[in-house]
């Protein structure tokens, strides 16, 4: 055989093994809905990315590419805007973050803080989170930051919800809830081609 066909003898074959060697890094959202138990509750929503850790990719958040290195020490929490200013539907607020470009081993704090703009006082008295995921991947629902550490070192999807603030919340009052969500170091291949979707409802009611 001649080198030029040689030469296009092998072309196909590297092209096979490029397509095989492609992969679909793990990605997905967080939804956080805050209902109030009566319409003349007011209030809004800042969510923040509070802090990460990444090792073999830089992840995005809100399609904006991290490049801080993992927990790095400099970082500030970003700013990820305000829910319920303008988009506040009777007395329901939602505010979606996403994450992506996750590997085995990456996980992202996301702070949500809810701030009293009305008159009345209130509380945030529950938190239900339901976590979803597409495919190839289990999911696991964390209860403390230390269950979240170890779970991380297995296989999965992890995700934890933190503790809601206790006390009333007067005007111009704040409370914070985190949200923490990972991809296990041990997931291997697994992830590829899976992403996640987690809904986080939180209740508000009134103090009075």
């Amino acid at each position: 055989m001649n080198k030029k066909l040689l030469v296009l003898a092998i072309v196909p074959v590297l092209v096979v093994m490029s397509g095989a060697l492609a992969f679909s890094a793990f990605s997905g959202s967080i939804t956080t809905d805050v209902n109030a138990s009566a319409g003349y509750i007011s209030f809004n929503q800042h969510a923040y990315l509070y802090n990460y850790t990444q090792d073999n990719t830089q992840m995005t958040v809100n399609g904006v590419q991290l490049t801080a290195g993992p927990m790095s020490s400099d970082f500030s929490p970003m700013s990820l805007g305000w829910a319920g200013l303008d988009s506040q539907s009777g007395n329901t607020t939602t505010q979606t973050v996403t994450l992506g470009n996750m590997a085995p081993g990456n996980w992202a704090t996301f702070e949500f803080t809810v701030t009293n703009n009305g008159s009345v006082g209130f509380m945030l008295s529950s938190a239900t989170a339901t976590g979803t995921i597409t495919s190839g991947l289990s999911d696991t629902s964390a209860s403390s930051w230390s269950s979240f550490t170890s779970d991380m070192t297995g296989t999965g999807y992890v995700y934890m919800v933190s503790s809601i603030p206790s006390g009333s919340i007067d005007n111009g009052g704040t409370a914070s809830y985190f949200v923490v969500v990972g991809l296990a170091s041990g997931s291997g291949n697994s992830y590829q081609e899976s992403s996640f979707s987690l809904s986080v409802v939180i209740t508000v009611t009134s103090d009075a």
